[in-house]
């Protein structure tokens, strides 16, 4: 909100986090192979003439605060998948199975940044892809859809859930070690029969859809001050993390993965997999 108050403009307000982008990934452990990295990100976010163009009949433009949020959390994203940290878990989380991580990380930072943001009304979005629904992204387009008039946590946290869809192209670039991991994990969301249900579980089931809700866990518990990140996971940390889930202190996303997680198989997943990353305040 800060960043909106004092800056004019969603120009200059998109300068601004492009350079906040730069400073992040020029310092990072693959700096020499993203020179266009930033620029990337700066001219695929849109300015108070590109929404005017593209929003529908009924859309408005997003305020300078929903911009600000979802450029942040864009840039905060592109900095943490580019940092060493992000390296050495992939690194882990790969095995030696041949794939390069490196080459990995490179492929999901640059994803993000050459996404394309769109904002439409919450009822269009209703309209066109259901009541619950506050983004819906595009993976292989690279574009994402999010809808206006949200909380700030909901638009936050529903513009990092689709923008990590898009950074791992949906399952495409999650390793299959990975996947095996989620999916031994995972407890039906429902125990109910019929069709909605078994619906609802495939959904919940989907490495995609697990892995995302992991790292907002991952970010979750940096927030309340569960785990830092780089910690190994603990058994206080399971018990602080469901402190929270009982006192609904979590966001939904959280919530989901833990009610969907074998609680056994929560080690695991926080020391093998890579994916979490720190908010930084705007």
């Amino acid at each position: 909100p800060e960043v909106a108050k004092t800056i004019g403009g969603y120009d200059a307000l998109s300068q601004k986090v492009a350079k906040v982008v730069r400073a992040a990934v020029f310092g990072s452990a693959i700096a020499a192979n993203m020179p266009a990295l930033a620029e990337e990100h700066e001219r695929n976010t849109p300015t108070e003439t590109t929404v005017a163009a593209e929003r529908g009949e009924r859309g408005v433009a997003p305020s300078k605060e929903e911009l600000a949020i979802v450029m942040q959390t864009r840039a905060d994203l592109i900095a943490h998948i580019g940092s060493r940290e992000y390296l050495e878990r992939l690194t882990i989380e790969l095995g030696g199975n041949g794939e390069d991580p490196a080459r990995l990380q490179r492929v999901r930072m640059e994803n993000v940044a050459q996404t394309k943001i769109k904002f439409i009304t919450q009822k269009d979005m209703k309209e066109r892809f259901g009541s619950d629904t506050h983004g819906v992204s595009f993976n292989f387009e690279k574009e994402l859809l999010l809808s206006l008039g949200l909380a700030p946590k909901d638009l936050r946290e529903s513009a990092r859930h689709e923008l990590q869809h898009i950074a791992m192209e949906s399952n495409a670039t999650i390793p299959q070690s990975t996947a095996n991991i989620l999916d031994r994990s995972y407890r039906n969301y429902t125990n109910k029969s019929g069709a909605k249900a078994e619906e609802l579980n495939a959904y919940f089931r989907s490495p995609a859809e697990h892995l995302v809700r992991k790292q907002q866990v991952d970010f979750e518990m940096e927030r309340l001050g569960i785990k830092k990140y780089g910690e190994k996971f603990t058994r206080e940390h399971y018990k602080k993390l469901m402190d929270a889930y009982r006192k609904d202190a979590l966001t939904r996303n959280v919530r989901e993965f833990i009610r969907t997680t074998d609680p056994k198989d929560f080690e695991k997943i926080f020391d093998t997999i890579a994916g979490n990353y720190t908010e930084q305040n705007i």
